[in-house]
């Protein structure tokens, strides 16, 4: 008997268990979505929907329930019945079903697959990524109100007891605006040219304090290795990139390297052109190799399109839609950096907003959280802000909008929390 044969035999089961006695259906996860047989998918679907009304669920009600939908499956349901010894096994019916339809759904996607390959070079990529979906498509995405609710409170619940808890920024305030990083987001940190965006896109990173990935396209493994121990070690990077360092730096140097070594929670891809395709297939490696908790992208505009003769919004839109959707698929925040337009310096206030980042409309459309950057001594050689970088939460789907002052510490690649009062 293959995976199919006994999927379709427990999906009989447990229907046939649910006519029985369907009091355990509130404690059951499955969804239509788990059935393999259209026939047994419409029969659970009705069962689901007399329990929903609060009818006690027995042959009769989903007999009456399945005629008003046109079908008339009177002799079908008695055979279930017949052939279901009792209702008290329910929970090894559903185990037995989730592990066959699983096993079943997973060799199609094979099967299919392998007659594939040769004819479409993504094929590869598609198993990969079907075959890695499967968990996640196991949950339903169909809800009446009372699951909806019902997820709503336990959600609550969970964050409440801490069982649930989004990444931190590594800063208090941007975390009370943002309250974090959170699972499926996309986060877009936007800024001009040398205003900080590799440094604060390493500074959220190790103030995740998890396993995270990193895509650089810009600089290579080294570069990032000399600003991660630059911070982490409080050595300037000046001195770094010179190889001019004291005694004392290269003992914090040590330190810091044995110190990220031993936490081993950091991976990265320095393909200086990588494509969309390839940064899901990594990050879905990562995932799956290492369990990591975010991913980070440097820099949208520098991910190659799939077609470069497509206009350049189009190709920024199939990034970032492939973002997303990768940002879904492993449950996890993708943040990325993108670049802002070199507009914003003609005009008298710089503070770059949504409209000026380069290819700004499917950003603006895709993104859960969007942070623009902001140093004025950039700008401003007698700035009285000095040390401050702003960054301004223009878009956030998860609370209000505003923007965070911190300390930046360029000579470190640090960025920091200050108190509100040291900013006049």
């Amino acid at each position: 008997m293959n995976f199919r044969e006994k999927a379709l035999e427990s999906e009989q089961a447990l229907c046939g268990a649910a006519l029985i006695n369907g009091e355990w259906l509130t404690e059951s996860e499955l969804t239509p979505l788990d059935f393999l047989n259209q026939k047994n998918r419409i029969v659970w679907e009705s069962i689901l929907a007399v329990h929903n009304r609060n009818e006690p669920v027995d042959l009769i009600t989903v007999h009456n329930d399945l005629s008003s939908r046109g079908y008339e499956w009177v002799a079908y349901l008695s055979e279930m019945t017949r052939n279901t010894p009792s209702a008290a096994n329910w929970k090894g019916y559903e185990q037995a079903l989730k592990r066959h339809s699983l096993r079943a759904k997973a060799a199609e996607i094979y099967a299919d697959g392998i007659q594939q390959l040769g004819k479409d070079d993504s094929s590869i990529d598609r198993i990969i990524s079907e075959l890695m979906a499967l968990n996640t498509t196991q949950k339903n995405y169909s809800k009446d109100t009372r699951q909806m609710i019902g997820e709503t409170v336990a959600n609550l619940e969970a964050k409440k007891n801490g069982e649930i808890k989004a990444l931190s920024t590594g800063l208090i305030d941007l975390d009370g605006y943002l309250g974090g990083f959170h699972d499926s987001d996309l986060v877009v940190v936007a800024g001009r040219p040398a205003m900080g965006k590799t440094a604060v896109m390493l500074n959220f990173a190790l103030g995740t304090k998890a396993k995270v990935g990193i895509i650089s396209s810009e600089q290579g493994a080294h570069q990032m290795g000399e600003r991660i121990l630059a911070k982490e070690g409080n050595i300037p990077v000046q001195r770094m990139r010179q190889a001019n360092l004291t005694q004392m730096d290269w003992d914090n140097l040590g330190k810091a390297g044995s110190r990220i070594i031993t936490e081993n929670n950091i991976y990265i891809n320095d393909d200086p052109r990588p494509d969309i395709t390839e940064i899901q297939r990594q990050g879905r490696k990562w995932k799956h190799d290492h369990g990591i908790k975010a991913l980070f992208v440097d820099y949208i505009q520098r991910i190659a399109p799939t077609n470069n003769k497509t206009p350049k919004h189009e190709q920024v839109g199939e990034v970032v839609k492939g973002l997303k959707s990768l940002a879904r698929e492993l449950d996890i925040p993708v943040i990325a950096l993108a670049q802002v337009s070199r507009n914003v310096e003609t005009r008298p206030d710089k503070r770059p907003q949504m409209a000026d980042i380069s290819d700004s409309s499917e950003i603006e459309k895709e993104a859960d959280q969007i942070i623009t950057l902001y140093r004025d001594e950039v700008y401003n050689d007698d700035s009285p802000h000095k040390g401050i970088i702003e960054l301004g939460v223009k878009k956030n789907r998860h609370g209000s909008t505003n923007f965070v002052r911190a300390a930046w510490f360029g000579e470190y690649m640090q960025v920091r929390d200050i108190a509100k009062s040291e900013y006049k």
